[in-house]
């Protein structure tokens, strides 16, 4: 005589994730939100919390040749991403699209971008200018300053506010 027996059965996957190597990293401190720009194109978005979970994945275009992203602390739902293409994308992570897509803001690469004040934009461009956007503006993309670093023939790679 057979008895019947109770059998708890867990099933399991194993993900099989795409490796692409990591360009850049921003933490958003307000929303405890960690994105990571990718060399394929996408921003993958971690929650700080513990235990730590992937958000969302934003897809983006391996040709937009991702350098920096930043947030804004202006719009905590903002995050803005510069690329070797010259172009700024600036994303709503909440609705996980880009609001503005591939918007060219200079003819040659953008290598670094940061927040300054709250209120200003600083955009670090491969022909030697430093560009300040107003942040406050609904696109960001409203430029109030073009500032000449050197004779032009330098490229401005990084930025710092001391």
């Amino acid at each position: 005589m057979t008895k019947n027996k109770l059998i708890n059965a867990h099933v399991c996957s194993f993900l099989q994730p795409t490796v692409s190597t990591i360009l850049c990293i921003s933490m958003n401190e307000y929303s405890k939100v960690c994105a990571i720009g990718r060399q394929n194109g996408t921003i993958e978005l971690w929650s700080l919390d513990i235990p730590h979970y992937l958000i969302k994945t934003l897809a983006g275009d391996k040709d937009f040749q991702l350098r920096k992203i930043v947030w804004s602390s202006y719009n905590q739902t903002k995050l803005i991403s510069v690329g070797l293409s010259g172009n700024i994308v600036i994303w709503d992570w909440k609705i996980g699209r880009n609001s503005l897509s591939n918007v060219t803001i200079n003819k040659s690469p953008i290598w670094d971008i940061i927040e300054v004040d709250r209120k200003e934009l600083w955009i670090a461009c491969d022909d030697g200018t430093l560009k300040v956007n107003d942040i406050r503006s609904r696109d960001y993309l409203i430029q109030q300053d073009v500032i000449p670093c050197g004779s032009g023939k330098q490229t401005l790679f990084s930025l710092n506010i001391c």
